[in-house]
């Protein structure tokens, strides 16, 4: 056959092979199509389940006062879980593809994660049916006290000893979707899937802490035994290291989850001077004038574990009462606590206290605590009303006669802006006590603590703002500088400012005046002090918490700004890590204080990716601003591996050298061969 007959053999082939293909291509196509329109459809629906969650909850807590809010999340939740699964089922031959579309605009991180995304998605379900789960189960626990007019605690108590398995159950699933969490790299992601991403990661330390202690709640309500503990009053318009000048403390006794409180003291009361006291922190000697450490003064460590401990050794001293804890709190939490037991009466002063007006009540009485002005026992019973404040709002907690998903949503805010801690010698390495600590992870860290040491309420007027500059050098060593600015919004007045007790008629005339202030800088262990402002008197401290402070004295007028600075290094910061971590830490009672974090890299060193998105990158500086508002974590990933600039121009010159020795011999190779 000739080549032309061979031709026109083929093309029926061909005509064939499309016929049988065109069909197949089509098919294809259509199951393509209707696939990612039910994913499409899957999606929509489980964005609009995640909306309606969103709707549900505030900051990551209930704010909902319905009482059938258990059921009506749980059933959402329900769906929302049943929808991802759905489109799990739809997509999972396809997820493990997924990666290969990375380099996608906006949504390739969200590819290239997806299977990490999913394998987080089925865990943070579980993880948070199994919440709700123990929260009906705890509900329906307390509706049934309620109606035999059983003690709230005693209903709770009796709640955990029958979900002892439900909540192991939950603190193992959600270690389960914490290392889910750890396999994606959230900064990578699209803005919603990021914004979900960090939202677990600030609440995750609260949800850890409160699943421990529901573990530990048998033992805490005193299943075994009474337990003993100091609730704390503090004073943040007097700012301390664990939240605030202690003004008063009461005896919270817990038995078979039946609650009392008890000998609410005003702080100078506790004192039992008759005893010996231990010699006062050298501060508080040097600008205080107080040669002995007392109750009132026993916060002094930023670290409230260390300062919860001191302040029972010091109650034990006083008032030989051995106590199983601390429960620290601020003012700031009172009006949120009052918005879920509603309005309190106070009998003994014909008050109804409310969130809108508790501040102004509490000062009122404080300068007139019979209403008749400062009489002369006024020093005696200025708080007294608070006692009695405490009382009736505890009343209310015991009883349960609240609205338990506003306490929910204080409690969790509390926490985590640190207005409440928490300390119980039977759990001390777990649960709530964490959220006080001082950080001892690797790594950097820094936490500002401020001290009022002027005997006055300024703090209120005090703002505060911080930059923080940290060049890391190739050997993994950190120089660091710290440069805090302070603006003292009192009134100015031609007044001299004096430094020494002194009371004045109203509360809010002690709100206004000059500011002394021991700060402390409170970074890694091992870090050596280079320089600080002069007028500081900067000196160091090493902490039992494997950490360092550098502390120093200032004062600002009414009126005035002022800045403060420490240089520091610390050496070996990176070693044995792949990035650099700084923990941002709050001070408890501290109002949220603007900082701009910048972060400088060795030459030739590059930030693969960042959390927090940067806020500006500009060579080899990466730069962030955050609110810290509670705890802060900035995590930049490097790529150590980078070509020094140095060798880069070397090696481009000896490029250039063996370029123009090869073309030389190439032109004689070729002009030979032309002779020959």
């Amino acid at each position: 056959m000739d080549s032309q007959g061979v031709m026109q053999a083929a093309k029926p082939s061909r005509r064939s092979r499309w016929r049988v293909l065109a069909p197949v291509a089509v098919l294809v196509v259509s199951l393509i199509l209707i696939q990612m329109f039910r994913v499409s459809r899957a999606v929509n629906r489980l964005q609009q389940d995640v909306a309606t969650l969103q709707s549900l909850t505030t900051n990551g807590t209930l704010t909902a006062s319905q009482s059938n809010l258990s059921d009506v999340l749980d059933a959402q939740l329900t769906q929302t879980v049943q929808d991802f699964r759905e489109v799990r089922g739809d997509v999972d031959g396809l997820v493990y593809l997924a990666p290969f579309f990375g380099w996608l605009p906006r949504y390739g991180g969200d590819l290239a994660d997806a299977p990490a995304l999913m394998d987080f998605g089925d865990s943070i379900s579980t993880s948070a049916q199994d919440l709700l789960a123990i929260n009906r189960a705890l509900n329906a626990e307390i509706d049934a006290g309620r109606a035999s007019s059983t003690p709230i605690g005693v209903s709770v108590l009796r709640g955990v000893q029958s979900q002892r398995a439900l909540i192991e159950q939950a603190r193992q699933d959600l270690a389960a979707t914490t290392q889910a969490r750890g396999q994606i790299d959230a900064t990578r992601l699209s803005p919603s899937l990021q914004a979900m991403t960090y939202r677990f990661d600030r609440y995750l330390p609260v949800w850890q802490a409160g699943l421990d202690m529901l573990a530990d709640a048998p033992t805490l309500l005193g299943a075994d035994r009474p337990r003993v503990y100091l609730l704390v009053a503090q004073n943040s318009d007097e700012l301390r290291a664990t939240g605030g000048f202690i003004t008063g403390v009461s005896l919270l006794r817990i038995d078979q989850g039946k609650i009392t409180v008890s000998n609410y003291r005003d702080s100078y009361s506790v004192d039992d001077l008759s005893k010996p006291h231990p010699a006062a922190p050298e501060p508080l000697r040097r600008y205080m004038y107080a040669y002995y450490w007392t109750f009132r003064d026993a916060n002094w460590s930023p670290d409230f574990p260390t300062a919860a401990r001191q302040l029972q050794a010091m109650y034990q001293i006083d008032q030989g009462v051995t106590a199983d804890g601390v429960i620290a709190l601020n003012q700031k939490l009172i009006p949120r606590l009052l918005q879920a037991t509603g309005p309190v009466t106070i009998p003994e002063y014909n008050e109804r206290v409310d969130a809108a007006n508790v501040m102004a009540k509490i000062q009122e009485y404080w300068a007139s605590p019979q209403g008749i002005g400062k009489a002369a026992d006024w020093w005696a019973h200025r708080k007294d009303f608070t006692g009695k404040l405490f009382e009736a709002m505890m009343n209310r907690f015991t009883t349960g006669n609240l609205d338990r998903a506003q306490l929910a949503a204080a409690l969790v805010d509390g926490l985590m802006s640190k207005d409440l801690l928490v300390y119980v010698n039977d759990a001390s390495d777990a649960g709530l006590s964490r959220l006080g600590a001082l950080t001892t992870d690797p790594g950097d860290a820094l936490m500002i603590v401020d001290s009022n040491v002027g005997f006055n309420k300024v703090d209120g007027n005090v703002q505060r703002q911080a930059d923080y500059a940290v060049t890391l050098d190739a050997a993994g060593a950190m120089r660091a500088t710290l440069t805090i600015t302070y603006t003292n919004l009192s009134n100015p007045v031609d007044a001299f400012c004096v430094h020494q007790p002194y009371y004045l008629n109203d509360y809010a005339e002690l709100q206004q005046g000059c500011y002394w202030d021991y700060v402390r800088a409170v970074v890694p262990a091992g870090a050596e002090l280079y320089g600080a402002t002069p007028d500081l008197e900067a000196s160091a401290e090493s902490l039992p918490i494997s950490r360092t402070s550098f502390g120093g004295y200032f004062f600002i007028a009414r009126g005035e700004t002022t800045k403060i600075q420490f240089e520091y290094g610390v050496p070996a910061l990176l070693k044995g890590q792949s990035g650099y971590t700084l923990r941002l830490q709050k001070q408890p009672g501290a109002p949220p204080m603007p900082v701009r974090v910048r972060v400088t890299l060795p030459p030739g060193w590059r930030a693969v990716s960042a959390s927090p998105a940067p806020y500006r990158i500009a060579g080899n500086t990466v730069e962030f601003n955050v609110t810290l508002d509670r705890d802060q974590e900035i995590q930049v990933d490097l790529d150590k591996s980078a070509v020094p600039l140095g060798n880069l121009v070397a090696g481009a010159i000896g490029l250039g050298v063996a370029g123009g020795l090869g073309a030389v011999l190439y032109r004689r190779r070729r002009k030979n061969a032309a002779i020959h």
